[in-house]
């Protein structure tokens, strides 16, 4: 599922996952925006796969809890909130790398872009360009992937009106959220 910070992407994310609930797999539980097919879905979640789905999910305790309403609604927009604050610093990282790697590549005296070459010559130019001028093959990697959850729930409590301590038992885990 694209959970992303693009309010476009949100619907898809709720269509799909009301198709996978419509056919009966448990999964649906794990990516669906409506509280109301939400708490339905949940009441028919086997006992065997709850725990493993509240891992993955941590705003299915609350509707394991009684949430529903407003309440449910209320943490359903904080989750996603949570999602999108995530999303912006990880799009950040991405770009600062790529924006530090394409001015090295401007430097060198290979740099014409672009070029009228077939595809795989071009391809193989990128290719020879990010290893020899140092674009990152993860951006996230070491403690990069914590600060970025960090820094998004932090921005997360402060969009979503929420203290972050609350916050954090609803977020979805660091592995979801940056696999």
């Amino acid at each position: 599922m694209k959970k992303t910070d693009r309010d476009k992407d949100w619907p898809i994310v709720g269509g799909l996952a009301a198709q996978t609930f419509v056919r009966g797999e448990p999964a649906a539980v794990l990516h669906l925006r409506d509280a109301a097919t939400l708490t339905r879905a949940w009441a028919l979640m086997p006992d065997a796969e709850r725990d493993r789905a509240i891992a993955a999910r941590p705003l299915l305790s609350a509707v394991d809890a009684g949430s529903e309403g407003l309440r449910l609604e209320f943490l359903l927009r904080a989750e996603r909130i949570v999602w999108e604050a995530v999303n912006r610093h990880r799009q950040a990282v991405y770009q600062n790398a790529w924006k530090d790697w394409y001015r090295r590549w401007q430097a060198t005296g290979d740099w014409p872009w672009p070029v009228s070459e077939p595809f795989a010559a071009q391809h193989e130019r990128i290719v020879t360009a990010a290893r020899d001028c140092g674009l990152p093959p993860d951006p996230l990697a070491g403690t990069v992937r914590h600060e970025v959850y960090a820094a998004g729930l932090a921005d997360a409590a402060m969009l979503a009106n929420i203290e972050e301590d609350r916050l954090t038992t609803i977020a979805p885990p660091i592995e979801e959220v940056l696999p």
